[in-house]
């Protein structure tokens, strides 16, 4: 009898969270059905994107998709996890929300083109709650954010907190920083010569729906050009995921550029992963099957 309850345990305990991606591309190949990009052409309209002109598809870089105009361009993605289920379509259905324990992973990879100006805001990559205005005017509302300070040899801050301008010096306290040496740029500021071109940057951010919450739990930077990782908040600087996301029933993978300060923005590869933990009616069915199992085999 003890072993059976021992067995009994071990099947109700030993499952592992389920997990899916519910967005990945490198703007080469189109995740939906396989065909190409429309190479040249507006990033909106294609592959469930929707949002402001001027994501340009480029296949030459290769696989990419650039901002260069002055403006604060967004785009959001209507592939989402539509309460606690994975691939919501943007339809306005909301389910009856997540399980702690659920995560949300976002992995893209960046390269910008500085300017030089002593401060500039660059990018805001992340998860908003709904689908409003069509996409068309939406920007992630949870996620992380990357700054430029072109002090000494520059450096690139991230932060998990959308409040963070990167401006202001006691935001230093919360910031990853990524400096020009780690990040393979200049601003000259040292005297060396100047090279606002970055390396390609990879960011992983990692959310965890806890207490009803959804928290940033990871967030690491990795230079692919050298293969190095750069900064990561739970070495660096714990501090840097200050941030709490928002509590609602959606998720919509969105980002936003801003290229008002002359600088442009490069990303060639997106990928969006909503991991979920069992539910525990699930967990009580796959204990009791498991446990059938072993039963018939002793029998």
């Amino acid at each position: 009898m003890k072993k059976f309850g021992l067995l009994c345990a071990i099947a109700l305990t030993s499952t592992t969270a389920t997990s899916e991606v519910v967005y990945e591309t490198d703007y080469t190949t189109r995740s939906d059905n396989g065909n190409a990009f429309n190479d040249g052409g507006e990033l909106r309209f294609q592959d469930g994107w929707l949002g402001q002109n001027n994501y340009i598809v480029d296949s030459d870089a290769p696989g990419t998709v650039t901002v260069t105009d002055a403006a604060f361009f967004r785009t959001l993605n209507n592939r989402g996890a539509t309460g606690g289920v994975a691939g919501g379509d943007g339809s306005g259905e909301v389910g009856t929300g997540f399980t702690n324990g659920d995560v949300i992973k976002i992995t893209t990879t960046l390269q910008y083109e500085l300017s030089t100006a002593p401060n500039q805001a660059l990018s805001n990559i992340g998860v908003r709650e709904n689908f409003v205005n069509g996409g068309f005017e939406a920007a992630p509302t949870a996620g992380f954010r990357t700054a430029y300070s072109s002090f000494g040899d520059g450096s690139i801050k991230v932060y998990t907190s959308f409040a963070r301008q990167g401006f202001v010096g006691a935001d230093n306290a919360f910031a990853l920083f990524v400096s020009g040496d780690e990040g393979g740029f200049n601003s000259g500021g040292n005297g060396d010569a100047v090279d606002l071109s970055t390396d390609t940057l990879e960011f992983m951010y990692t959310a965890e729906f806890l207490n009803d919450t959804w928290t940033a739990t990871e967030l690491i930077v990795t230079n692919l050009d050298t293969a190095t990782v750069v900064a990561q908040a739970t070495v660096d600087n714990l501090s840097a995921l200050e941030a709490t996301a928002y509590t609602g029933s959606e998720v919509f993978y969105g980002q936003q550029f801003t290229t008002s300060a002359g600088n442009a923005v490069t990303s060639d590869r997106v990928k969006f992963e909503f991991i979920a933990v069992p539910e525990p009616a699930s967990l009580a069915l796959l204990g009791l099957g498991s446990l059938a199992m072993i039963s018939r085999r002793r029998a």
